[in-house]
C-alpha cells in the first residue's frame, strides 16, 4: 500500500494508537481521517496496546506495529500520551525507533524531536480556575490528580498550582489527591478521602473541584450524589475534555473542551506539509481550549445585558468587520467538534437572525437551523453542539441589543432555537438507542454463530453478514503462515470489498505481511482503513482490514476480539481433523504394512539360514581382525619396549659412568632411541586419526617440482651416504603448479623414498613422475620408487599395506622402524583418489608405486600478473600490490639479500627483522598483512615468534609463511601447529617463491611458469663436472642480474667465511647449540645459492653435532673450510672481469 501500490499512487498515512473505542482517541483519528478525506491521501490506523501493558497479553497485540513500514504508509501520526504507561524513557525511544525510516507526528504528549500536536492543558486549567474564582469567588478549591506518568496529568495539576499562586490563594495540601488513574473510581475515592478520611464540610472546608478529566468528574458527580450533596450549591464542581456523558449527567459538568477533532485535522495537516517539503515551523503546536459553561460550576442561564430604554424603537447597529469576527468565531468553534462543518452554513445563521430581528415576519434563522440539524442527525454528527453555539452567539450578540424590543425578539429566536435543538436531540439519541440495539443484536447474533460453528466458511458467512448489519464497507482477513514463525508471510483467506464478498482460494493467497494486502486487492480508490491484530492470548494468528465504516467506538476492536476467538477455535479443530485424517492413513498404511510383512516373513525365513551364514562369515572375519590387532597390539608393545629398554639401560649406566665422553656417547644413544620412539608413536597416531575420519585434505596450490627438489635436497644426502645413486625424473608436460595437499603428498613420497633408502644396502634409488590421464580441470601423476634392496617375498606382497600386518615382520625389525609407513601411505593415497601397489622380487629389488589426482591450477594473467612472456622482463604486477605490507624474518644476511631482491618484483613495502624477538616489537608497534618467518634464529626462534603474535588480538588473522631447510613431515607439522599457515623450504626458487606470497596476499591463485629467454649477450660460466655452485642456474634466477649475482655470492662466501671461524671457535668451547644453530644457517644460505656441496655438509655438520661428540665434527669443518676456497676460486675465476 502507500506509494509502494501500483494499484494506488496516493500518499498513505498511519494512525497509530493503542485503541480509539474512547472519545478522545476517536476525536483524534475522526479529525484525522476527516482531513486525510478533503486532501485526497490515504489513512490506515493501526491499533496495538500500550506496550509493557501487564494486564493484557499486549507482546500479542503489539507485534502488528512491526507491521509498520515505508513500505505501506508514508508518514505516521501517532497517539503518544499512553506509551510512557508501562516504559521507561529509553524505552519509549527504542520502541519509535522501529520508525526511523519514517516522518512522525505525535499527539498530545512530545517525543523525542517529533512535531508535536499538544493540548494547552495550562489555559485550560487556568481558564477553570479564573471562572471559579473570578466569577463565583470560590478559593478553597480541590483538585482531583491524574495518573503520574501522563504527561498531560501532570501540566494540569502544575497549572492548577501556579493559577492559585496567581491569584493568591493559599495552597491548601489536603485539597490535593494523590495521583491514580484515569477512571470515575478515581473520582468516587477522592470524595471518600475529602468527607470520610479529612472530614471536611462542604461549602466550608472545600468549596469547589476541579477533575484531572471528566471521567474523573463523573465518579465525584455520582458519589456526591449519593450521599446527597448538591452540586453546586454544596460543592461546585467542573471537569477537563468535554466528554458527552458530561452534559448527560445531573448536573451537567462545566469543563473544557480540548477540541478533539482538531487535533488530528492538524497533525495530518502537518505530514502532508512535510511531505511535500514544506518546512514546519514551530515543532510543538498547541491547540487553543474551549471554556464550556454548564449548571455543575454554579452558572445558570447567562445574565443578560441592560437595557437603555424599554419602550424605545427597533433599532440593531454592528459593523461588517464584527459581523465577520462573530460569524468566523462561530465557525471555528463547530470546526472543534464536527469532522461535518465544511458542508454546515455555520454563518449563513449570523445573518439570518439579523434579518429575523429587523423583520419579525421572516423566519429564516429557525428554517436554516432546521436543515443545518437534518445534516447533522444524517451523518451521526454531535448535535449538542448547537446548544454551545447558541449560548454562544447569544454572548456575542447581547452587546448590540440596546433596545427591550430587539432582546425580547432575539429571545424569543433563541428560544424557538432550543426547541429545534432539543427535537433534534430527542430524534438523535432515539437512533442511537436503535443503532446500539441492532447493534446489540448483530454483535450477539454474531457471536452465537461464531462460538457455535467449527468450520471455517460458516464463520466467513457469520463475518459477511455482520459486516452488512453494520454497514461496513470493507473487510480483509489473513493468517500468519504457519510455515513462517517469524510472522514475514500471511494468506488472505476472507476479502470483503464494495459490499460484497470477493473470491478468494481455499488455501488463502499467500503474501508478504508487510504488504498487508495481497498486490490484486489493493483499493484503487481513496480508503480509510483500520489494521487490527487478531489473536488469542499469546498465540498471534494474524491481522484483519477494516475499510471504515460508522465510527461507533466499540465496533471493530469487539468484532476483532470474538473473530480471534473463533478463529483460534477453528484453526485447533483444523489441526486435530488434519491430525485424525493423517492418523487414519498412516493406520491404513500400518494395516498394509502388516499384510506385507506377513509375506515378507515367510519370505525372509529362508533368508534367515543364509544371514546365519554370512554371520558366522563375519564373526570368523571378525575374530580374525581382532586376532590381527592383538597381535598388532603386541608387536606395538615389543617395539615400544624396544627403545625404552635402551633408554632406560643407557641412563642406568650414565648414571654410573664418569668418563665425559662416555656419557656423550650414552647421551647421543639415548636422543637416538628417543626419536625411534617418537616416530612410531606419531605413525600410530596418524593411522588412529585417518580411521577415524579425522584428517582431512587441506587443497591448495603448490610448486611440484619444488616439493620434489626439497625432498630430493635431503634423502639424495642420505642415499649417497649409503653409496647408493639416487635419481629423479620428471615428465616435462606435467603442470609445474597443481592443486591439492602437499604436505600429505610429501609424507606418502617420504614414507616410500624413506623405506627404499632403509632396505637398500648397495644399487641405486630412481624416482619417476609420470602423466596418466588428463581433462581440462584435473591430473593424474603416477609416481614410482625404484630400489635394488632386499625385496619382499611373494606370500607378503598382498598383506604389505596393511595396518594389523605388516609390523610382525621380522625383516622389517632387523632394518629398524616399526613398518607401519605403507599402511600410513595407502590411507592417505585414497584419501587423494588414487591406488598403491608394489611390484617386488626378493634379493632383486622392489618398485613402489602410487596414483594420485589434482586439480589444475588456473593461469591467471590477469589482474595478478599481466602480459606473462617468456622473457625476463616481462613479469609485470598491478600497482595495487603496493598497499600490502610485508614483514622478512631472518637472520643469515645472504638469505635476506636474496629474498629482498625477489620481494623487490612486488613493489611492496617490506621491513626486514633479524630474529623473531625484532619481529614480535614490530609487529606490535604496526601490524604487517604477511610475515615472512625464518625458523631457526637466535634471540628468539620464528616458532616461539608466531605464537607469541598469534596470542595477539592484532595477530589472529596474519598470514605467517615459514622458511625451512627442514624438509621432513615431522618439522613441517610442527611449524603449521604452532600457527603458521605455510612453510616454504629452503631452497627456494624465485617464481614459486613469488606465488606463494601473492597467493596469501590476494586469495588469488597466480601461475608463474616463466621460461627465461637465451640471451645472447649472457656471459657464459665455466663449465667442470664437479662445479661447486651451478652460476647459470642462479642467473636465471635473477633475472638475468649479473651485478647483483656477484655481489650476493660475494656476500655470501665472506659471510660463510666468517661463520666457519665461530664454528671453529665453537667447537673449541665445546658449545654443541652454536655449532648446530651456526650450520643450519649456512646450509640454508648455500641451498638458495644452489652450492649444492658445501651445503650437504653445512648439513652433515649440524646433524653430526646433534648425536656425537664434537670433536667428530672437526674433520666435516676442514671439509667446509676446503669446499669454502674451492668456492671462492671458481667465483673469483668466473667473475675476474
Amino acid at each position: 500500500m502507500g506509494n509502494s501500490s501500483s494499484r494506488n499512487t496516493r500518499t498513505t498515512l498511519g494512525f497509530i494508537t493503542p485503541f480509539i473505542w474512547g472519545d478522545i482517541g476517536l476525536s483524534f483519528f475522526k479529525g484525522a481521517a476527516a482531513f486525510s478525506s478533503e486532501q485526497d491521501v490515504n489513512l490506515i490506523c493501526i491499533i496495538g496496546q500500550k506496550p509493557n501493558d501487564p494486564t493484557n497479553n499486549n507482546f500479542s497485540a503489539n507485534i502488528i506495529y512491526d507491521l509498520v513500514d515505508a513500505r505501506n504508509v508514508d508518514g505516521l501520526i501517532t497517539w503518544a500520551s499512553h506509551y510512557e504507561e508501562f516504559l521507561t524513557t529509553e524505552e519509549v525511544i527504542e520502541f519509535f525507533a522501529k520508525f526511523k525510516n519514517l516522518p512522525v507526528i505525535t499527539i498530545a504528549n512530545k517525543i523525542k524531536d517529533f512535531p508535536a500536536v499538544l493540548m494547552d492543558n495550562d489555559d485550560g486549567i487556568s481558564s477553570l480556575v479564573d471562572h471559579l474564582y473570578q466569577v463565583h469567588g470560590y478559593t478553597k478549591i480541590g483538585f482531583v490528580r491524574g495518573p503520574e506518568f501522563h504527561n498531560s496529568a501532570k501540566q494540569r495539576y502544575m497549572s492548577y498550582m501556579k493559577a492559585l499562586e496567581r491569584h493568591n490563594i493559599p495552597i491548601d495540601q489536603r485539597l490535593i489527591t494523590e495521583p491514580n488513574i484515569f477512571h470515575e473510581s478515581t473520582g468516587v475515592k477522592a470524595v471518600k478521602y475529602y468527607l470520610d478520611e479529612l472530614k471536611l464540610v462542604p461549602k466550608e472546608d472545600i468549596e469547589a473541584i476541579i477533575c484531572v478529566s471528566d471521567l474523573v468528574a463523573l465518579g465525584v458527580s455520582d458519589e456526591l450524589n449519593k450521599r446527597e450533596i448538591r452540586i453546586p450549591f454544596d460543592i461546585a464542581l467542573v471537569g477537563f475534555n468535554n466528554k458527552n456523558e458530561s452534559r448527560m449527567c445531573n448536573p451537567p459538568i462545566t469543563t473544557i473542551d480540548p477540541q478533539l477533532l482538531r487535533y488530528g485535522q492538524v497533525a495530518t495537516d502537518l505530514i502532508l506539509k512535510h511531505l511535500n517539503g514544506i518546512e514546519i515551523p514551530n515543532k510543538d503546536n498547541y491547540i487553543k481550549n474551549h471554556l464550556v459553561i454548564r449548571h455543575s460550576c454554579g452558572c445558570l442561564e447567562p445574565n443578560t445585558h441592560c437595557v437603555d430604554d424599554l419602550d424605545s424603537e427597533l433599532s440593531f447597529m454592528i459593523s461588517d468587520d464584527e459581523l465577520m469576527a462573530i460569524k468566523n468565531h462561530l465557525t471555528q468553534i463547530a470546526s472543534f467538534t464536527t469532522s461535518s462543518v465544511s458542508h454546515l452554513r455555520i454563518g449563513d445563521l449570523v445573518g439570518d437572525f439579523i434579518n429575523d430581528l429587523n423583520d419579525p415576519s421572516s423566519n429564516k434563522f429557525i428554517t436554516t437551523l432546521e436543515n443545518i440539524l437534518n445534516i447533522l442527525k444524517k451523518s451521526d454528527e454531535d448535535i449538542s453542539i448547537f446548544q454551545l453555539l447558541i449560548s454562544e452567539k447569544r454572548n456575542l450578540m447581547l452587546p448590540y441589543l440596546k433596545t427591550s424590543k430587539l432582546h425580547l425578539r432575539a429571545s424569543d429566536i433563541w428560544n424557538q432555537a432550543r426547541v429545534q435543538i432539543h427535537l433534534a436531540l430527542e430524534f438523535s439519541l432515539a437512533n442511537f438507542n436503535i443503532k446500539t440495539n441492532n447493534l446489540l443484536f448483530s454483535l450477539h447474533a454474531t457471536n452465537q454463530s461464531l462460538n457455535s460453528t467449527y468450520e471455517r466458511t460458516e464463520l466467513l458467512l457469520a463475518i459477511e453478514r455482520l459486516l452488512e448489519d453494520l454497514k461496513i464497507p470493507g473487510c480483509y482477513i489473513s493468517l500468519y503462515d504457519e510455515n513462517k514463525k517469524d510472522y514475514t508471510q500471511a494468506r488472505l483467506i476472507f476479502a470483503y470489498s464494495n459490499n460484497k464478498v470477493e473470491f478468494v482460494d481455499s488455501d488463502g493467497i499467500l503474501f508478504d505481511s508487510i504488504e498487508l494486502l495481497p498486490e490484486a486487492f489493493k483499493p484503487q480508490d481513496r480508503y480509510t482503513m483500520i489494521l487490527h491484530p487478531l489473536y488469542f492470548r499469546d498465540m498471534q494468528l494474524g491481522f484483519v482490514l477494516f475499510e471504515v465504516g460508522p465510527l461507533e467506538k466499540a465496533n471493530y476492536h469487539i468484532i476483532c476480539s470474538e473473530l480471534s476467538t473463533a478463529l483460534h477455535r477453528i484453526l485447533i479443530f483444523e489441526a486435530l481433523k488434519k491430525s485424525e485424517a493423517e492418523r487414519a492413513k498412516l493406520l491404513a498404511k500400518l494395516e498394509d504394512k502388516n499384510l506385507e510383512l506377513e509375506r515378507k516373513i515367510e519370505e525372509r525365513t529362508s533368508d534367515i539360514q543364509r544371514v546365519n551364514e554370512q554371520l558366522q562369515i563375519a564373526i570368523t572375519e571378525a575374530n580374525a581382525a581382532n586376532y590381527a590387532k592383538s597381535r598388532f597390539l603386541a608387536n606395538m608393545s615389543h617395539e615400544i619396549r624396544t627403545p625404552l629398554n635402551c633408554i632406560i639401560g643407557f641412563v642406568e649406566i650414565l648414571n654410573i659412568t664418569r668418563n665425559h665422553n662416555e656419557q656423550k656417547q650414552y647421551l647421543s644413544l639415548i636422543i637416538e632411541e628417543s626419536e625411534k620412539l617418537i616416530e612410531l608413536i606419531n605413525q600410530v597416531l596418524d593411522i588412529s586419526k585417518i580411521e577415524s575420519g579425522k584428517i582431512t585434505l587441506h587443497n591448495e596450490p603448490f610448486n611440484l617440482n619444488t616439493l620434489l627438489e626439497s625432498i630430493t635436497s635431503t634423502y639424495s644426502t642420505m642415499a649417497r651416504k649409503k653409496g647408493l645413486e639416487y635419481t629423479l625424473t620428471t615428465d616435462d608436460s606435467i603442470p609445474t603448479t597443481i592443486i591439492g595437499d602437499s604436505l600429505r603428498l610429501r609424507q606418502v613420497l617420504v614414507n616410500l623414498i624413506g623405506n627404499a633408502i632403509k632396505f637398500t644396502l648397495n644399487g641405486s634409488i630412481n624416482i619417476t613422475v609420470e602423466k596418466t590421464l588428463e581433462s581440462s580441470t584435473e591430473i593424474t601423476l603416477l609416481f614410482k620408487i625404484k630400489d635394488t634392496g632386499i625385496g619382499i617375498k611373494k606370500d607378503r606382497q598382498n598383506m604389505i599395506f596393511e595396518v594389523f600386518e605388516q609390523a610382525e615382520n621380522s625383516t622389517t625389525r632387523k632394518f629398524g622402524g616399526t613398518g607401519l609407513g605403507t599402511s600410513i601411505s595407502k590411507q592417505l593415497v585414497q584419501l587423494m583418489h588414487g591406488d598403491i601397489g608394489l611390484e617386488s622380487d626378493e634379493n632383486i629389488g622392489s618398485t613402489f608405486w602410487f596414483t594420485a589426482v589434482f586439480k589444475k591450477a588456473t593461469i591467471i594473467t590477469r589482474p595478478i600478473i599481466q602480459n606473462l612472456e617468456d622473457s625476463f622482463n616481462t613479469l609485470t604486477f598491478p600497482t595495487f600490490l603496493n598497499k600490502f605490507r610485508v614483514l622478512l624474518v631472518e637472520d643469515y644476511p645472504t638469505n635476506q639479500a636474496l629474498a629482498l631482491a625477489h620481494l623487490k618484483e612486488l613493489n611492496c613495502y617490506v621491513d626486514v627483522a633479524e630474529n623473531g624477538l625484532v619481529a614480535v616489537n614490530k609487529f606490535k608497534e604496526n601490524p604487517f598483512d604477511l610475515i615472512l618467518m625464518d625458523v631457526q634464529m637466535p634471540e628468539m626462534d620464528g616458532v616461539e615468534a608466531t605464537k607469541v603474535i598469534r596470542n595477539l588480538s592484532i595477530g589472529k588473522k596474519t598470514k605467517i609463511i615459514g622458511l625451512t631447510a627442514n624438509a621432513f613431515e615431522s618439522d613441517v607439522a610442527k611449524y603449521l601447529n604452532a600457527g603458521m599457515d605455510d612453510v616454504i623450504t629452503k631452497p627456494f626458487r624465485k617464481i614459486p617463491f613469488l606465488n606463494k606470497i601473492i597467493y596469501w596476499l590476494t586469495n588469488e591463485t597466480p601461475v608463474l611458469n616463466v621460461k627465461p629467454s637465451i640471451d645472447t649477450n649472457m656471459p657464459t660460466f665455466e663449465t667442470t663436472v664437479d662445479k661447486p655452485i651451478d652460476l647459470e642456474k642462479l642467473l636465471s634466477e635473477f633475472d638475468g642480474d649479473y651485478n647483483f649475482l656477484y655481489n650476493i655470492t660475494n656476500k655470501f662466501t665472506n659471510n660463510a667465511r666468517e661463520q666457519l671461524r665461530i664454528i671453529e671457535q665453537a667447537i673449541e668451547t665445546d658449545n654443541k647449540d652454536q655449532v648446530i644453530s651456526v650450520a643450519h644457517r649456512i646450509k640454508g644460505g648455500a641451498l638458495n645459492l644452489a652450492a649444492d656441496t658445501f651445503a650437504e655438509l653445512a648439513s652433515q655438520l649440524e646433524t653430526k653435532s646433534k648425536i656425537e661428540d664434537l670433536d667428530f665434527s672437526k674433520n666435516i669443518l676442514n671439509k667446509l673450510i676446503s669446499e669454502l676456497n674451492t668456492l671462492e676460486k671458481y667465483l673469483k675465476s668466473n667473475f675476474k672481469n
